[in-house]
């Protein structure tokens, strides 16, 4: 009786440490599945804040690589703006030492020593001179003897009244006019001239009378 007792008792111990058992292996595999899906957890957090650190350093090497490109095109186009400012004062100051030298020349051309209104820069002074021509002068027939025509100096780019010496050219009969180197009306710009002949004054086409002129004045 006691070997069974005791055979039934080893048999309850048994049971009890399987069971026991059993309940350890289940707790075992709890406890592995939770390390897994802790570890998926771990693995999925950690991959997350990769790519967000990923993303983030992108967007950081963007922003700065636009700033630096940014700063390299706006230091560019400043250096270009100061090349082209230097460029211009170099052609400004050949331009000027140009100008200098030209009216330097020109002062050593011409002199004025009085004009109708007044003294001005020497370096402006200029000769000009030139001719109404034999085949195209305007004579207007004011009557049977007087003629007059205007002529145009305004290409002299005189910006007073200059002084100027005229006389009247042609193939014949003006020797006896009067006022053949008589001036009118005399500007900037124009003067006219009267003639006086004894005998016709169509004799101003017939014989291409002309005006040959020079002049000397202030251009500025």
């Amino acid at each position: 009786m006691t070997s069974i007792q005791n055979t039934i008792a080893l048999n309850d111990l048994v049971t009890q440490l399987t069971q026991k058992i059993v309940n350890v292996m289940i707790t075992v595999g709890e406890t592995t599945s939770k390390v897994e899906e802790l570890e998926k957890t771990l693995n999925s957090g950690m991959e997350s804040v990769r790519t967000e650190i990923k993303n983030k350093s992108e967007v950081i090497y963007k922003s700065l690589n636009d700033k630096l490109e940014f700063f390299q095109n706006n230091s560019a186009s400043k250096l270009s703006s100061v090349n082209d400012k230097l460029e211009f004062l170099k052609n400004n100051s050949e331009t000027k030492n140009q100008q200098l030298e030209e009216n330097l020349n020109k002062k050593k051309e011409a002199v004025v020593v009085s004009a109708e209104s007044g003294l001005r820069d020497p370096a402006c002074v200029k000769i000009c001179g030139g001719t109404t021509r034999r085949d195209s002068t305007n004579w207007t027939y004011l009557d049977s003897y007087i003629v007059s025509t205007t002529v145009d100096i305004s290409d002299c780019g005189f910006v007073t009244v200059p002084t100027l010496t005229a006389s009247v050219e042609g193939d014949g009969k003006h020797y006896v006019n009067t006022g053949n180197s008589a001036v009118y009306h005399l500007s900037s710009s124009s003067f006219m001239m009267y003639l006086k002949n004894a005998e016709r004054s169509s004799y101003a086409a017939i014989y291409h009378w002309n005006v040959e002129w020079i002049a000397i004045g202030y251009t500025c």
